[in-house]
């Protein structure tokens, strides 16, 4: 595997680390998010489920509640029957599965009583039923009288989660009953879940961002070049986008925590406002229509004097408009009645009503007419005075009912007849009975009445002077059958007529915390046998009390920041891509140098490698920093001869030579020459050597050398080989001429001795010494014949011969020379080429050769003669300067005798040159075998080792005849 693909390999096995390091952290961040959003949402949710709890207990009137016995027989009572449908309107307002109220009887069973179910709701529980499994939080209300929420938890109806508030005893503070809210637990989890979701998406977009990011900058890496500068600014999008998510994000988390703080904020302030108008309600109930029911019970007869003193300090508050009694008269008593006030002096008494146009006129035509008899405070409302307050289907209703049911019952919205201008109000009728006896019937009872303007109500129990000061907005609805909750009052709009007033939302959504719209809260209110809400809003008062800044800050710190940080980021690509530019600059200058250095380096290591000689550069502890192509060749290594010592891997020394050449360099610092042999058992013998001094260029310290080796054996041996030849030309020269002057001598004694040998007589003594120096005088002649021969001027007549014919005439007398105990081998070489010489010669050659063979065997042997064809190159001249290229016919005489060493080798061919005894040699063999040879324009060569035998072969020119085609000169 190459460098690159493993580091492709590893960059990508990195770029996977770290996207499951980037995943696994953005999962457990998600994870988290997700944890605390639910966690936040949920404290939430149970904290406004909880206020509504409390409201709902608060708005119960105790006093009822102890009418109750919580078994089948309250279904009957008009209490239970209030309870029942102001519990029902109110459920759907605020979108809950149902509201149900629970009493704890003496045996410590837990039973329901009235509640929002319906008869067809698969969860209802009828009255007086057991609660078989109740949670023990609800056990614990009844001890400890806490609001609290409950679950999730399952009983045998579901799995809800509920909001549990207790209802106290008016006087004992004791529980007598509990409320309680249900949510179907499947809905909680997936408002809970929907707000953890949020969380999730956000962790989730940044996690897109940076991954997309982190695989952006990888693909980037792996593109070509172009693609990279085109993509150069991708780190720069990445940290603006992931800058403007989180700044998102961040803007969110602070708007949403300001919003939850606000909220909360505002749901205590709307919690005050609504503790305090269900006060005012509860004192207008309790106290105020209580009393005068009271008062009217113990009295025999309520004059109009004391009516007035008995309600003045109620009708001086601003809340309430006035307070009237209605008497019920039937159309049969209307002449009593009118006799009673005529007795008395009293003003006659008009009972009226409002035709179709408004205008008054005399009620007639009813059975029963309830006409105003007392009004306070009298200024203002003296018009009210003998008004059929059952001329109006709408009151008449509330009489009946508060007749029916003795409990103080309250109209729907209706005109008030004292105003001058027409203004929608309520008024609340409540049943009372006189002791009187003595008074006509009519005068003995009826009912009171408590006439209300809603918005002058809100604005008198909250204290509010203006508008503007308050933080708060206060909307009255009141509960239809057929249309739900409608407006009929607001705080924050007095003059205005409550059918004017803007219809709000249609109801509140227990489990929508936050946002835009949840600065608002809907309190029930149930009074006077009708079902109300109280809808509390923010002034803009409030909200410039509590601005949400924080997101709008957020946002704009966050925008600056990825501003910033872009621009930073901006800036250090491009200061990257200033880097990158210089770097390619500066590396393709780099690479241009270094493209000339390795231009040159080639080129100069060309050179070092064409030099034939070898070249070596040392440092100053003579260690090898670089050796060329000729070393490595000279010295065969099987590990890199680079660091090695020059002595070890030259010379196989331990250390330096003596003298070393290339220590004297350093020493002298100039060239130093010297001849030295080469490494044991190397081809390389001689070796002529040049050390040159390496100087630094500004101290001219001497750190190495530079050594120039050449080999010189072979022009050692051409060198021996020529002092060879020169000598034997010499000594050729010197034969040849001795040799002539000689045998002129030696003419001249055979001549005397032929002549003395002539004038003496036979049998004369001195014939026979004659004949002695005749007979050295011809074997002298034979000696100098051999001088001439190896001078190469003896008189010869070369003939063409083939060597195989004359070898094989030549045999018989060969094997003679040898004797017995040598035996010769003949081995013919087929088809041999002819040579042209001497046929004289061949037997002198061929004789000296099997002589001299014969003389190197001790005992027995073999002599093996051989002819061959040869054919020489320019390779072979280069080897064997002696050879001349070209076409030869071999005659070869070995032996396996004693052989020779190099020394003899060396002077193997001079004249008088022999290693016989003294005595029985004259040394010219093989130099007359030479001078021969070499007169015929052949060559010799001698191959001989110790003990190992000797072979002699003679090279001789072929001859060609003119006839033959390669004769012929070029052209012909």
């Amino acid at each position: 595997m190459t460098d690159q693909s493993r580091n492709v390999r590893d960059r990508f096995r990195l770029m996977w680390a770290v996207l499951a390091f980037a995943v696994l952290l953005f999962v457990l961040i998600g994870h988290w998010g997700y944890q605390w959003r639910t966690s936040v949402t949920d404290r939430q949710l149970r904290a406004h489920l909880r206020q509504q709890a409390s409201a709902l207990s608060n708005t119960i009137n105790a006093e009822q509640i102890l009418n109750l016995s919580f078994n089948e027989s309250d279904s009957k009572l008009p209490e239970f029957q209030r309870f029942d449908l102001q519990m029902t309107a109110y459920k759907k307002l605020i979108n809950c599965h149902g509201i149900w109220t629970a009493a704890r009887l003496d045996n410590g069973e837990m039973v329901f009583g009235p509640g929002s179910y319906s008869e067809t709701d698969a969860v209802i529980s009828p009255l007086g039923a057991v609660c078989a499994h109740p949670p023990q939080a609800l056990d614990d209300i009844f001890r400890h009288g806490q609001t609290t929420v409950i679950g999730p938890y399952t009983d045998e109806h579901g799995t809800f989660v509920s909001a549990v508030a207790p209802v106290h005893h008016p006087r004992s503070r004791e529980v007598l009953m509990t409320v309680g809210i249900d949510i179907e637990a499947t809905k909680w989890q997936a408002a809970l879940s929907q707000a953890g979701q949020q969380a999730v998406l956000a962790v989730l977009g940044l996690s897109v961002v940076v991954l997309g990011g982190i695989v952006a900058l990888y693909v980037r890496q792996r593109l070509n070049r172009e693609w990279q500068r085109r993509l150069r600014h991708t780190e720069t999008a990445a940290i603006a986008i992931f800058g403007v998510l989180v700044t998102l994000l961040a803007a969110w988390l602070f708007h949403d925590t300001e919003n939850r703080l606000r909220q909360n904020s505002f749901r205590q302030l709307a919690q005050t406002h609504f503790l305090i108008v269900q006060e005012a309600i509860d004192d207008l109930r309790n106290h105020r229509l209580e009393s005068l029911s009271r008062f009217y019970g113990s009295s025999e007869f309520v004059d109009r004097e004391e009516f007035r003193n008995f309600t003045s300090p109620m009708v001086r508050r601003s809340d309430i408009h006035a307070i009237a009694w209605v008497i019920k008269v039937p159309a049969g008593q209307l002449t009593i009645l009118s006799d009673y006030m005529e007795a008395r002096e009293i003003h006659p008494f008009y009972i009226w009503e409002k035709d179709d146009k408004g205008q008054r006129q005399q009620a007639a035509g009813r059975r029963i007419y309830y006409p105003v008899w007392y009004a306070e405070p009298r200024e203002g409302n003296e018009n009210a005075l003998g008004f059929d307050f059952g001329s109006d289907p709408r009151r008449l209703k509330a009489l009946n009912t508060a007749a029916a049911t003795g409990l103080p019952t309250a109209t729907d919205p209706v005109s008030l007849i004292s105003i001058g201008r027409e203004e929608y109000g309520l008024v609340v009728v409540q049943p009372v009975v006189s002791k009187g006896s003595d008074m006509p019937e009519p005068l003995r009872g009826g009912f009171i009445l408590a006439a209300l303007r809603p918005n002058l109500f809100l604005k008198a129990a909250l204290a509010l002077e203006t508008f503007e000061k308050s933080p708060s907005i206060l909307t009255l609805h009141q509960h239809y059958p057929d249309t739900g909750f409608q407006p009929i009052a607001t705080s924050g709009n007095p003059d205005n007529d409550s059918r004017k007033i803007s219809l709000p939302s249609s109801g509140q959504n227990l489990l929508k915390e936050g946002g835009s719209d949840a600065l608002y809260c809907l309190f029930p209110i149930f009074t006077f046998g009708k079902a109300y809400s109280l809808e509390v809003r923010p002034t803009p008062s409030f909200i410039v009390a509590h601005p949400a800044r924080a997101g709008w800050i957020a946002l704009l710190t966050g925008g600056l920041f990825t501003i910033l940080a872009t621009l930073l980021t901006l800036l250090i690509v491009r200061r990257r891509i200033d880097l990158e530019n210089q770097v390619q600059a500066r590396t393709a200058e780099l690479l241009a140098s270094r493209e000339a250095s390795a231009k040159n380096e080639r080129f100069l290591n060309s050179v070092l490698e064409s030099v034939q000689d070898g070249i070596s550069v040392l440092d100053k502890d003579l260690t090898i920093v670089h050796a060329n192509r000729v070393i490595n060749q000279w010295y065969p290594s099987d590990r890199t001869i680079t660091g090695c010592k020059c002595y070890h891997i030259y010379h196989n020394r331990e250390k330096p030579c003596d003298p070393c050449p290339s220590l004297r360099c350093m020493e002298s610092g100039r060239m130093e020459r010297n001849i030295v042999a080469g490494r044991p058992g190397s081809a390389v013998e001689w070796l002529e050597l040049y050390s040159y001094p390496i100087k630094e260029p500004d101290t001219g310290e001497i750190t190495g050398v530079v050594e120039f080796v050449r080999d010189i054996t072979e022009q050692r041996k051409l060198q021996a080989q020529l002092f060879q030849s020169q000598k034997m030309e010499s000594v050729g020269r010197l034969a040849g001429g001795i040799a002539h002057d000689f045998n002129n001598m030696l003419n001249v004694i055979s001549g005397y001795s032929e002549l003395l040998a002539e004038k003496l007589p036979a049998g004369h003594p001195a014939r026979q010494d004659v004949k002695e120096i005749a007979q050295a005088a011809d074997r002298s002649a034979l000696l100098v014949r051999q001088l001439l021969a190896f001078a190469r001027k003896q008189t010869i007549a070369p003939v063409p011969l083939n060597l195989n014919t004359s070898v094989s005439s030549m045999l018989k007398m060969l094997e003679r020379m040898l004797g017995e105990n040598i035996s010769l081998s003949w081995a013919p070489g087929k088809n041999l080429w002819q040579i042209k010489m001497d046929p004289s010669q061949v037997d002198q050659i061929l004789a000296n050769l099997v002589v001299n063979a014969r003389d190197a065997i001790l005992g027995a042997g073999q002599v093996t003669v051989e002819t061959a064809n040869v054919s020489f190159d320019e390779a072979c001249y280069k080897n064997h300067p002696d050879f001349t290229p070209g076409e030869y016919v071999m005659l070869a005489v070995s032996d396996n005798g004693r052989g020779m060493d190099q020394t003899v080798m060396e002077q193997l061919f001079e004249p008088f040159f022999t290693t016989k005894p003294q005595g029985q040699g004259t040394g010219l063999g093989l130099s007359t075998v030479y001078g021969i040879v070499r007169q015929n324009n052949g060559f010799i060569n001698v191959y001989s080792e110790p003990e190992k035998g000797s072979t002699f072969k003679v090279y001789l020119p072929r001859h060609l005849p003119a006839d033959h085609p390669e004769s012929k000169p070029a052209g012909t």
